[in-house]
């Protein structure tokens, strides 16, 4: 179904992350669920886990929507491992949400790499002052409100190059990160949850030398 790979120096925010991920499904990393299977090195996490995670990953769901497969600290995935979970990687089984986090890129073969979307966490500024908060965060319900042709329209003085573009994509990641956390910020979890992947996707498109006016449009388009 999905594979995600979640860089970030801290495993925390990989954990954050990743329930931001597994939210729409009501399902936390903390929580011990039948459909969540958690891969922890011992001290390093081997073919026989990577096997044990296949045949989980086969089984329909028991109560949940996914089965989970969560690779936490994926820099611990010895050299054989992730050479038997490449395919896996590259074709998920059915109604299967597969996640890993490490510390960056390198740490894993390129070939792993490949096959999942990355979401970046270590190149994101998460900390932002109250103008720019309340600046984004209202352009952000525009967008919401706003039809395809005005969402497209607002976006469009961001688009003229790579880093105006990142700027304001790690704005936006940001401050939807904190309305995420926010009980009452106005704004339905499961619509922020989904708008924060957009962002993050254009972002690391964006790291790809991907046309800015590209990214930003598809993520405005694929916000409903």
């Amino acid at each position: 179904m999905k594979t995600y790979l979640i860089t970030s120096s801290s495993l925390q925010a990989i954990k954050d992350q990743t329930n931001n991920l597994l939210n729409p499904f009501k399902l936390k990393v903390e929580l011990s669920h039948p459909d969540i299977l958690t891969l922890k090195p011992n001290p390093s996490i081997g073919i026989s886990q990577i096997r044990s995670l296949q045949v989980f990953l086969a089984r329909k769901p028991y109560q949940a929507a996914v089965k989970v497969g969560l690779l936490l600290e994926a820099n611990n995935l010895t050299l054989a491992a992730q050479n038997a979970f490449l395919k896996t990687l590259e074709e998920p089984p059915e109604n299967s949400l597969i996640i890993l986090g490490t510390r960056q890129k390198s740490d894993l073969l390129e070939t792993v790499v490949s096959r999942c979307q990355v979401i970046n966490l270590s190149s994101l500024n998460n900390s932002v002052d109250k103008e720019t908060y309340d600046k984004y965060k209202q352009l952000l319900t525009s967008l919401y409100k706003n039809k395809l042709g005005e969402r497209i329209k607002t976006i469009e003085p961001f688009t003229k190059n790579k880093d105006i573009a990142l700027d304001f994509c790690q704005k936006i990641i940001a401050v939807n990160q904190k309305l995420l956390h926010q009980e009452d910020s106005g704004l339905k979890k499961e619509r922020l949850v989904w708008s924060l992947k957009q962002w993050q996707q254009a972002n690391n498109l964006l790291e790809q030398n991907i046309n800015p006016k590209l990214c930003l449009n598809n993520a405005v388009i694929d916000l409903f």
